[in-house]
């Protein structure tokens, strides 16, 4: 097995102390994308009846074929059969080999998107290195159970696979991996995304995309790769708003679509904690998956050998 993915002790410690001091910066960037994001929903004075606020045919089809390309991504990347159990308290490095099928599944689709296709490839790898965590975050509440506080093969749609063999990773299996309070975080985040914001499979599908196609504002800012990054993220806010105001109505939609986007700032600080934890993985943790995953090669598009 290739183990060149195992960081030694030096390089482990090297890179957690460059990823603490990024990381003393977090509620700084926070507030940042916030107040950033804030200003991009527009007066809210606007009156709630505003044309401008339709959901045209082409953004409706457009939303109809990222979703559809949502569940390709997820059809196309299936959970290892060996590695399914129906109970809690998987072998870690059985665990590790189900959360890297999650990751194929959402970059799989991430990388089809028509606009990130349309970036040149430094600005597209940059984008998948930096922003697709904090896009899987988001999309890991399709599957998820918020009372149950499990994943598990049916998801909350009904519409995106159907697992012939059972999946079932609950909230200890997580918990051995990343730490309590990392995992209490990121179960908080997506079970107020189903529960107290009710968000459906297209707002979790756009919301996604919003938090991937996000530059700091320290991140060449100015260059034009940046500029027509910040535009598609405009575009998929816009499309957000519209699909919002056209699902809940003009009475609640301004407020409902402001909880969304400010979400963001949650999923932002679980992906900072999940860096730390992973850097945390003492010389024994790492060991351990080494022998479990012993002998493993995942290949793209789910094989095994």
């Amino acid at each position: 097995m290739d183990k060149k993915w195992f960081m030694s002790d030096e390089m482990r410690a090297e890179l957690k102390l460059k990823s603490m001091k990024k990381l003393r910066n977090n509620q700084e960037q926070l507030m940042i994308l916030t107040q950033k994001i804030c200003r991009q929903l527009g007066p809210p004075e606007r009156p709630a009846t505003s044309p401008c606020l339709m959901l045209n045919p082409d953004q409706a089809k457009e939303i109809h074929v990222l979703v559809n390309l949502c569940r390709k991504s997820y059809q196309a990347n299936e959970y290892p059969k060996q590695y399914q159990t129906s109970e809690c308290l998987s072998p870690t490095g059985h665990t590790a080999i189900i959360f890297s099928s999650v990751i194929r599944r959402v970059f799989h689709f991430l990388q089809n998107v028509p606009q990130l296709q349309h970036l040149k490839v430094p600005s597209q790898m940059s984008l998948l290195k930096q922003r697709g965590m904090e896009s899987l975050i988001v999309m890991s509440a399709l599957s998820f159970d918020p009372i149950g506080r499990v994943w598990s093969n049916t998801t909350n749609y009904k519409v995106l696979l159907n697992e012939p063999y059972p999946i079932h990773v609950c909230e200890k299996d997580f918990e051995r991996l990343h730490g309590h309070s990392v995992m209490r975080k990121h179960f908080d985040t997506i079970s107020s995304l189903l529960l107290s914001l009710n968000a459906d499979e297209q707002i979790v599908v756009l919301l996604s995309l919003v938090a991937f196609f996000t530059i700091d504002d320290h991140q060449n800012g100015n260059s034009e790769e940046a500029a027509q990054i910040l535009a598609i993220q405009e575009h998929f806010i816009e499309l957000l708003k519209r699909y919002v105001h056209w699902k809940m109505g003009p009475e609640i939609s301004e407020n409902a679509f402001t909880r969304f986007i400010l979400k963001l700032s949650d999923v932002r600080e679980v992906h900072n904690l999940h860096k730390v934890a992973q850097l945390r993985l003492t010389s024994d943790e790492i060991q351990q998956l080494e022998h479990q995953l012993g002998g493993l090669v995942l290949l793209k598009g789910g094989s095994q050998h």
